[in-house]
């Protein structure tokens, strides 16, 4: 993942953890590539959905370069666009001040 992308889910991960029905969002990202039975499995052991939110955003920071965007996609496809649109303003609040 990129630099970028790493620090707006990391200054973005309370938000995300308050606004992210996670399921769909697993669902599609699995769908994708981007995690694998192993992750969804460790993903579905966690007790809250806060502690999920914390272990996916983990495991986003760890992902190839595609997860950034498949997030974002993802969020849009499962009627949390509003999450996305957070996370592409905070990516280019950033990118504007360089």
């Amino acid at each position: 993942m990129d630099e970028r992308h790493r620090q707006v889910l990391q200054q973005c991960s309370e938000y995300l953890i308050k606004n992210v029905r996670p399921q769909p969002v697993i669902d599609r990202l699995y769908a994708d590539g981007i995690l694998t039975a192993d992750d969804v499995d460790r993903l579905e052991q966690e007790a809250t959905t806060s502690d999920k939110i914390r272990l996916l955003i983990g495991m986003l920071l760890r992902a190839g370069p595609i997860a950034f965007s498949s997030l974002v996609t993802a969020m849009k496809e499962t009627e949390q666009s509003y999450v996305a649109d957070q996370l592409l303003a905070k990516l280019n609040k950033g990118m504007s001040r360089e």
